[in-house]
């Protein structure tokens, strides 16, 4: 009786990415380029942690109603990220306990070694006080029972718990100031500039001088205004506006030109390179760049003189795009509206509301009626509206909550908004288009775009279904413009009813998720092509 030959089984597929841990010790595995998460279960993580590049064995492949699975099979690079914890001495063992969701393991620390991130303890305390050099040789004194920064070095298989080394105190729990930092410190994000980059940024003229203004158009006497949030500390655009001879309006959006004080190399880019962004929490700004930057010459303040990189437009009555140029300028901002005043203005119709001198406030009527159409416009071509309000915390001058409440976006926002969004646009079409350059039909010259894919055509039906059960039935779906339309019917059909949050919700959760690219597929909810 002849056997049969058993089937060779293919090899698992091998994958790489980066690992998030949850508080159960089991992993979840990012893949760049794959929308599915893959799950690794505590026992199969080969002692990888929250942050490390591991490569994985695929045990299950993704499909619809399947969650991928793999196994740890080698840590390609440990993570240097900072874990957040509280210092722990017994005897002459020391430990960082930890709290946060994505670290389940407490991290062992050298006690009495003389190098970067060991303890050293005071003499006759009776390790209560502790000496601390930290990466950059400086000294920091830690407390037992104090809130730390710690970084892994290694855990090996048969270990009891990581290893690693302190990085900084963050000083007593509870402490407000303590609190925020861990807060930053857990996402690794900086609350400090390094001293170096301070005084580099502190080096910089704050002089405008005839050689700065070569080359750039002269605002200083068009009306500018700015309009920002009341808590802003930076004001970070500003619009211009004047009527033109033909009867039509020039709206000029400006940004500061950071460019101009911040050069390639040096080491105020190097941090901001290393920051990519502000970061905006309950009581504070993290900011992208130091403070003489951020909040004095990079901050388009009233009545202060200031280099900026410009839009400007031509626009008729009816808000039809005539021309456009990107240039550089110098302006000298009017006003500092926050949005509850410019909104005051936009809801009287009374141009000198609060003071406010009369031009300035004809001029932001005036850009509220364009913007309006603009708006009416884009939703018109497709683009989708997920007006949900804004969560907002009010603090006491202790930095503690004392109030959560909603705030939701008026036509003030919207103002400000529009004119961004077509300063984009602008920007990204005449880069994309080759402006002044003979192309081949449909070529894009190469650019970072913000690009934004179709819906996830399964979670669409999700919805449907959802909506369902509340007597909604959405229109066809075969398209990404019909998506956008039944979306935009069924938020009408339920704005103002209960269920309206949840459908808005699972409606955004059905969305891609927006994206910079070289790679210009348009820009979906905004109804884009650039």
């Amino acid at each position: 009786m002849s056997k049969k030959k058993k089937k060779k089984s293919a090899p698992a597929r091998v994958v790489v990415g980066i690992a998030k841990m949850s508080r159960d010790g089991s992993l979840f595995v990012k893949v760049e380029g794959e929308e599915d998460e893959y799950f690794v279960r505590p026992t199969r993580t080969l002692t990888a942690l929250d942050g490390d590049t591991v490569k994985l064995s695929v045990t299950k492949e993704p499909g619809v109603r399947v969650r991928p699975e793999g196994v740890v099979i080698e840590i390609v690079q440990r993570s240097r990220k900072q874990f957040v914890g509280i210092l722990h001495v017994v005897g002459e063992q020391a430990w960082v306990l930890m709290q946060g969701k994505n670290m389940p393991y407490d991290i062992q620390v050298t006690v009495g070694a003389e190098r970067p991130g060991s303890i050293i303890p005071e003499d006759g305390n009776r390790f209560r006080l502790y000496k601390i050099y930290d990466e950059d040789g400086n000294e920091l004194i830690a407390r037992k029972g104090e809130k730390v920064g710690v970084v892994v070095d290694f855990w090996r298989r048969g270990d009891p718990c990581p290893s690693g080394h302190l990085t900084d105190v963050l000083g007593m729990p509870g402490e407000n100031n303590t609190e925020m930092h861990a807060i930053l410190a857990e996402f690794n994000l900086p609350y400090r500039f390094e001293p170096a980059v301070a005084k580099a940024a502190d080096s910089i003229s704050e002089v405008i001088t005839d050689k700065d203004l070569k080359g750039r158009e002269d605002f200083r006497k068009t009306l500018t205004f700015t309009i920002d949030p009341s808590d802003a500390k930076d004001f970070d655009d500003a619009l211009s506006f004047q009527v033109l001879n033909n009867g039509n309006y020039e709206v000029g959006v400006h940004i500061a030109d950071v460019t101009h004080y911040v050069k390639v190399g040096s080491a105020v880019d190097e941090e901001a390179k290393e920051r990519g962004t502000s970061v905006y929490l309950v009581d504070r700004t993290v900011p992208m760049l130091p403070e003489k930057l951020s909040n004095k010459l990079c901050s388009l303040r009233p009545h202060e003189e200031k280099l900026t990189f410009s839009v400007v437009l031509e626009l008729t009555p009816e808000a039809k795009i005539v021309s456009s140029r990107i240039v550089r300028t110098l302006i000298d901002s009017d006003w500092r509206f926050d949005y509850e005043g410019a909104q005051a203005i936009i809801d009287s119709g009374d141009a000198t509301l609060g003071g406010v001198p009369e031009p300035v406030g004809q001029a932001v009527l005036k850009l509220h009626q364009l913007a309006t159409i603009i708006r009416r416009k884009r939703f018109a071509a497709g683009s989708i509206d997920f007006n949900r309000p804004e969560m907002k915390v009010r603090v006491d001058e202790t930095g503690r909550p004392v109030e959560i409440f909603q705030k939701f976006s008026k036509e003030a926002n919207w103002l400000i908004e529009e004119f961004m969004l077509l300063a984009n646009k602008t920007v990204a079409e005449f880069v994309g288009k080759g402006a002044g350059e003979k192309r081949a039909a449909g070529a894009q010259k190469t650019f970072v775009y913000r690009i934004h894919d179709e819906p996830n055509v399964f979670k669409i039906d999700s919805l449907r279904n959802f909506a369902r059960n509340f007597g909604y039935k959405m229109g066809p779906t075969n398209s990404g413009k019909e998506i956008a339309s039944s979306l935009k019917e069924l938020f009408n059909e339920a704005v103002g009813k209960p269920e309206i949050n949840a459908l808005e919700m699972i409606a955004l959760r059905s969305m891609a998720k927006a994206i910079y690219s070289t790679d210009n597929i348009g820009h979906y909810s905004l109804a884009f092509p650039y």
